[in-house]
């Protein structure tokens, strides 16, 4: 997962099948395996120390590829939305699923935060200028908690998270939906550009670090260095979860239709269950596999419904 972008005005040609299909592939499957990447991460790393490395090392990177290019950087007010918006994506975003990854299966996470894009709708209603959802996205968001009520059903092992758990990734996918909403409201100049994630980057994981900091999870980094498995797991979500998504994420949205690009929204989960079978070994039970299919066809109707 990253900052939500959205879509400008640009005219871009028509681009080569192939690379189309190799950015959808990184939002796909990239983004839907740094769920098990950041379960590995936080398995060596205190969580807000994997989130702070991750988010400021990006941001850095960012920040320098933005100069490069000759892109401005936010001023004036915008300072402050990037801010705001830095602090709803990577710090109560990722830094509570950081916090929480530790004790629930990759794929179930995946499947909560799939709740984003239902709530955006909502959270879009509340802010200035928003406009009431539609009676199909309200339906959507019913089925999509009904899901989430189906992880509680009675069984053998017990539910796959707790309810804390489960109500903290909630927050954290409110939180990605509210920062959605007030960076979609910043002037379209603004928007989306790469100079904008560098300074959310760097505010949301200045924070993170800063939290990891009074915790003492960088005291713990220093002392208990993480494996070489803990720092493949955060360098990848650095390069490909942060900068490749971000770049294929950005670019899509000039070359294809907001819609489509959004589908990720119910691909990540899937991808993040199937691994999480696949390579953490993570039990896939009855009731799991329903509420997943519920929380995805609802993301679904909200996502296709504009094509």
């Amino acid at each position: 997962m990253t900052s939500a972008i959205s879509a400008t005005a640009d005219v871009v040609p028509r681009p080569p099948l192939l690379l189309v299909l190799l950015a959808f592939g990184a939002i796909y499957f990239v983004w839907g395996s740094s769920y098990l990447a950041l379960k590995i991460a936080v398995g060596e790393f205190p969580p807000l120390a994997a989130i702070s490395v991750r988010t400021l090392s990006a941001g850095v990177i960012m920040l320098i590829l933005a100069r490069a290019i000759g892109i401005a950087l936010p001023r004036g007010r915008e300072i402050g939305r990037c801010a705001l918006v830095g602090i709803l994506f990577f710090g109560s975003g990722h830094g509570v699923l950081a916090l929480v990854q530790g004790r629930v299966p990759s794929g179930i996470a995946a499947v909560i935060m799939a709740l984003v894009p239902l709530l955006i709708p909502f959270v879009d209603w509340v802010l200035p200028g928003g406009r009431a959802p539609r009676p199909v996205t309200v339906v959507a968001l019913l089925i999509g908690f009904a899901g989430i009520v189906v992880l509680f059903a009675p069984s053998d092992a017990g539910p796959p998270v707790g309810l804390v758990d489960c109500l903290l990734l909630i927050v954290s996918a409110a939180s990605w939906a509210l920062g959605t909403g007030v960076a979609r409201r910043a002037p379209q100049a603004t928007q989306g550009t790469v100079a904008t994630a560098a300074v959310q980057h760097l505010f949301g994981g200045g924070l993170i670090a800063l939290l990891a900091l009074s915790r003492g999870d960088i005291a713990s980094f220093i002392d208990t260095p993480p494996s070489a498995a803990g720092w493949a797991a955060v360098l990848y979500l650095m390069v490909f979860g942060s900068l490749a998504g971000f770049l294929a994420f950005t670019w899509l949205l000039k070359v294809s239709t907001p819609a489509r690009v959004g589908t990720y929204g119910f691909v990540n989960p899937v991808v993040a269950l199937c691994l999480g079978a696949a390579v953490a070994g993570e039990p896939l039970s009855l009731t799991g596999i329903l509420a997943s299919a519920m929380i995805i066809v609802a993301v679904a109707i909200v996502l296709l419904r504009d094509r």
